[in-house]
């Protein structure tokens, strides 16, 4: 969702986080079964844990709706190795480093050590 998590996208700087953050935020969107359109941004998961405190009958912080996102992130990962899928193929294919996207002519740089750092960190 380029631009929403206002980060310059022609640069490596920042994505990380940035990545973490909405695959951590999209988990929780995705599996509730709403549109990923809805968000994911920070002010909307204040509404995801008022949905899922009416839905739960207690309460639900914003950090908790985030450690479900990260928990389901974690088991999709447990789930990939446990089939037989290295982390290899959590990358993206090789043509993403090289072939340029006009019109911009950028390519994706960013290290598969950063990379790492967005799921393995969770």
């Amino acid at each position: 969702l380029p631009g929403r998590a206002g980060v310059d996208c022609s640069s490596p700087e920042g994505q990380i986080k940035a990545s973490r953050e909405l695959q951590i935020m999209s988990a929780v969107i995705d599996n509730m079964g709403l549109c990923l359109f809805v968000g994911p941004l920070p002010p909307e998961m204040e509404i995801i844990s008022q949905l899922l405190t009416s839905a739960l009958g207690r309460p639900v912080s914003v950090d908790d709706v985030l450690k479900i996102g990260k928990g389901i992130l974690r088991t999709e990962l447990a789930f990939n190795r446990a089939a037989g899928f290295p982390v290899a193929a959590d990358r993206l294919p090789e043509f993403f480093k090289v072939e340029k996207l006009s019109p911009k002519c950028l390519v994706f740089d960013v290290s598969d050590k950063d990379l790492d750092q967005v799921l393995f960190a969770l």
